[in-house]
């Protein structure tokens, strides 16, 4: 299957810097990789984004959901990872209340 073809599905847009400098963003790898068609939840707002003009930059493309009930899900999983950073992720799905 060629790359152009292959889509990722995430709940949070992929971000577009990393605070560790030997370290690639996401979205800079998915590039890398040829794996510019990418479907998100939500847009990571934490990071500033808010729509998709700078991934076109970037020269990948995202599109969010139009399912409300997937935007639902995603915000909260947003909201959990935001506020519990420091947590590991068996921890934060121990205590991830729907």
């Amino acid at each position: 299957m060629p790359k152009e073809e292959i889509q990722i599905v995430t709940t949070l847009s992929p971000c577009t810097r990393r605070t560790v400098e030997s370290r690639s963003s996401c979205s800079s790898i998915l590039k890398n990789l040829g794996l510019v068609n990418i479907y998100s939840g939500v847009f990571d707002t934490s990071l500033g984004i808010e729509d998709n003009s700078i991934y076109r930059d970037i020269g990948i493309n995202v599109e969010v959901t139009s399912d409300n009930y997937f935007k639902y899900v995603c915000k909260k999983l947003m909201r959990v990872f935001q506020e519990k950073r420091d947590l590991s992720l068996l921890e934060i799905k121990e205590g991830f209340v729907w």
